[in-house]
């Protein structure tokens, strides 16, 4: 899509949302923020300042954001945003772990790190956790 169709779009949404009143929603400021993270690096500014209107933000809101930097490479950054995890007394989950594993470029230590932590919060066994430390284990530049 052209990035300047994506541009109107995006202020045409956004200015509905604030008009109707559903931009202090939680699930669609969730949502917005997660499309913004869905078309990459472009709009990783835009995702992060609906994410910061969210005064009281859940377990899914907070993945989103971490899940959105991991797959756009920003490992740093979502390690950054997991922290809100205990910031706002939230428990990170198996999306969470998931989204660590799969979506970032991270060395072997940190992947067993994370591993270890998914064990310490009981979600090593999920399928997606799970499958996604075995493509880690299994991944050639990490033996």
């Amino acid at each position: 899509m052209d990035f300047c169709v994506i541009s109107v779009l995006r202020c045409t949404l956004v200015f509905n949302l604030t008009k109707t009143g559903f931009n202090s929603h939680i699930y669609t400021t969730t949502a917005v923020t997660d499309m913004y993270m869905n078309f990459k690096h472009q709009f990783l500014y835009s995702a992060l300042k609906v994410f910061d209107e969210i005064t009281e933000p859940n377990t899914t809101s907070v993945n989103v954001v971490v899940s959105g930097f991991c797959q756009n490479g920003c490992y740093k950054k979502a390690f950054e945003v997991f922290k809100l995890f205990s910031e706002f007394k939230l428990r990170p989950n198996s999306v969470t772990a998931a989204s660590f594993l799969s979506g970032c470029d991270i060395s072997v230590k940190d992947g067993q790190q994370i591993h270890c932590w998914a064990i310490k919060i009981g979600v090593e066994t999920d399928i997606y956790v799970a499958t996604s430390l075995v493509t880690m284990y299994l991944t050639p530049n990490s033996l």
